[in-house]
């Protein structure tokens, strides 16, 4: 990741630290070791390559040595195409790294239960955190009926029975609620938020400097055309187009577009943006066809153009990177919460940088591998390979492993913990997007960013362990009484006042005596009368010791309306709080599994 995140903590220089795992794709060729290098120990073990394969060893495709470069890859000055350039460090870069690539692109892409067997290939080799970026299609997820249907899921828990804990990604299927893909309680679900960055690549709106009565806002340095317009999409092109005639092969008023330059041709096509294509989304959206996805408010405005002049001409401009005046926010593609299978549970628990992220790439696999000769434009430009040591990726699959490395730090500097202290930590030290006033709510982004030097030292911490999870899959404990971080809950709207009581303990993780006192903050309050309270309100703890309390909800629900507010146990004579997140929400009946496909991607 850019700069370096934990060289502020000196007390963590002479951690040892425990064993890291990766679940990911599989290359078709051995990776250089150049890039092999650029990890301290990184140790690659193929799961389920068929006979004919002839790769030894094993490889990584870009997806997996991406997601293993943000935990560990050594610091390295990078500089994609001059379109951004920074130092960039892994989370951990003396982390022992075990990658486990599923299949390959020789022999087959993902062989059936890929997964579960790299998850007890995992176990088998003692791995402490394990960052898994793939993972079922949305709609193969809400086919799921219940926990015990989930193979992947319940492999993720045979996990926690042998002291791992599992980070997964919360999917790429927003802004829709409930298209988060995991959410396995006994699992850490990761979402995305932006930086202070943002890509951005300008198009310019044209017509013949012989076109009478037009508002001109510069004359082009060539002197033939003016430029009208001037207009931000969002693509990553690593160069600039000259000024093309503008063609439009079907109707697309009123839609979001693709505008695409053609070289060949030296035309610009507009075609339909296929879902989510209206920002930088999962993975790579690099290209050596230069094209830029435009809103449906600025391809009505270039139709209007068209018809008015008779014909407008564009160029493309290389993308820039830009300071986001908006500040961090959640991305439109990063999946939301509730989960359809483990339900009334807040997910993603957690969100990281997963926007605009510069990581370092296979320096001999073409950028854009999957597209080439694929991707075309209307006039048929071909696809050309490009090749770079780094690039700039979208998606919550990046933001995936930088958790795993904090979980790392977490579980390395203090051994004892188990996987749920470990995840405790980090949620309840978590920066809360609510409490800053950002749009959304605790399904969107969970309880906050990550914040490692706070989850060093949490003060208290939520436990669970393995028996309990069990019973919860077997149908004999309810979600109210596992000992989780958050709270969530679901209502039917009813005239009549409903309650739910959530029964938690907590350790003193400190090294001292101390005193917690409860305050309860709201961010949203749609719903009137509520009365969320804790019982008892003050805990007092010696130095390891536990105590229990319960969160008591009362409620009138209402329809289409939340509750979202923050649990704060707060110590008497300073240090830091125990923040847990809030979430009552309306329980919708509507079953919104046929807004998926089957063929979606599966990687995240």
């Amino acid at each position: 990741m850019e700069g370096r995140w934990t060289e502020e903590f000196t007390d963590l220089e002479s951690v040892e630290y425990s064993k890291i795992g990766v679940i990911d794709g599989g290359w078709s060729e051995e990776l250089m070791s150049d890039d092999i290098n650029n990890f301290q120990s990184l140790t690659i073990a193929p799961v389920d390559h068929q006979k004919q394969c002839s790769i030894v060893g094993g490889s990584l495709n870009p997806h997996g040595y991406m997601c293993v470069s943000a935990i560990g890859c050594k610091r390295k000055q990078l500089n994609f195409f001059g379109i951004h350039e920074a130092t960039c460090e892994g989370i951990v870069p003396r982390a022992q790294i075990y990658a486990y690539p599923i299949g390959c692109e020789r022999c087959e892409r993902r062989p059936p239960g890929g997964i579960e067997n790299a998850i007890r290939k995992a176990i088998q080799d003692g791995v402490k955190v394990l960052s898994i970026s793939i993972g079922y299609t949305v709609g193969r997820a809400h086919r799921l009926k219940c926990p015990k249907n989930d193979d992947y899921g319940m492999s993720i828990l045979d996990g926690v029975k042998k002291d791992m804990l599992t980070c997964v990604t919360v999917g790429n299927d927003g802004p829709l609620g409930e298209s988060a893909k995991n959410g396995m309680p006994w699992a850490l679900t990761v979402g995305a938020h932006t930086s202070t960055n943002v890509v951005q690549t300008v198009i310019e709106v044209a017509v013949d400097k012989n076109v009478p009565l037009v508002d001109i806002l510069e004359h082009d340095k060539n002197g033939n055309l003016n430029i009208i317009g001037k207009f931000k999409g969002s693509s990553l092109n690593v160069q600039e187009s000259p000024f093309f005639k503008l063609c439009i092969l079907e109707d697309v008023f009123g839609k979001d577009c693709i505008l695409k330059a053609d070289r060949s041709s030296e035309m610009c096509y507009l075609d339909l943006a296929k879902p989510q294509s209206r920002t930088l989304v999962a993975g790579s959206s690099v290209s050596s066809i230069m094209k830029v996805s435009l809103s449906k408010e600025i391809v009505d405005q270039l139709l209007k153009w068209q018809s008015e002049f008779g014909e407008i001409f564009i160029r493309i401009q290389r993308s820039k990177i830009e300071t986001d005046s908006r500040g961090v926010l959640v991305p439109v593609f990063s999946s939301r919460g509730p989960s359809r299978i483990y339900k009334e549970h807040i997910i993603p628990e957690v969100v990281a940088p997963g926007y605009a992220v510069l990581i370092p790439h296979p320096s001999t696999i073409a950028l854009n591998y999957k597209s080439l000769e694929v991707e075309q434009t209307s006039s048929g430009d071909i696809e050309e390979p490009l090749f770079s040591d780094c690039n700039i990726v979208s998606g919550t699959s990046i933001a995936c492993p930088q958790v795993a490395g904090a979980a790392l730090i977490l579980r390395s500097y203090h051994p004892r913990w188990t996987p749920s202290e470990v995840k405790s930590a980090l949620i309840t030290t978590a920066k809360s997007f609510s409490a800053r006033n950002i749009p959304g709510n605790e399904l969107v982004f969970g309880p906050g960013s990550i914040n490692i030097k706070a989850a060093l030292h949490p003060g208290l911490v939520y436990d669970e362990n393995w028996t309990h999870f069990r019973e919860y899959v077997d149908q004999k404990r309810s979600i109210y009484d596992l000992n989780l971080p958050t709270f969530a809950a679901s209502f039917t709207y009813t005239s009549r006042s409903c309650n739910r009581i959530f029964r938690r303990e907590l350790k003193n993780v400190g090294d001292h005596k101390m005193v917690y006192k409860c305050v309860i903050q709201y961010f949203s309050k749609l719903w009137d009368p509520v009365e969320i309270t804790a019982v008892p309100d003050c805990l007092e703890f010696e130095r390891g010791e536990k105590q229990k309390f319960e969160l008591i909800v009362n409620i009138v629900p209402r329809p289409s309306a939340h509750i979202s507010a923050l649990l704060m146990w707060i110590p008497v004579g300073g240090g830091q709080s125990v923040c847990s997140p809030i979430h009552l929400y309306h329980h919708s009946e509507f079953d919104k599994s046929s807004w998926y496909e089957d063929g979606r991607r599966d990687t995240d």
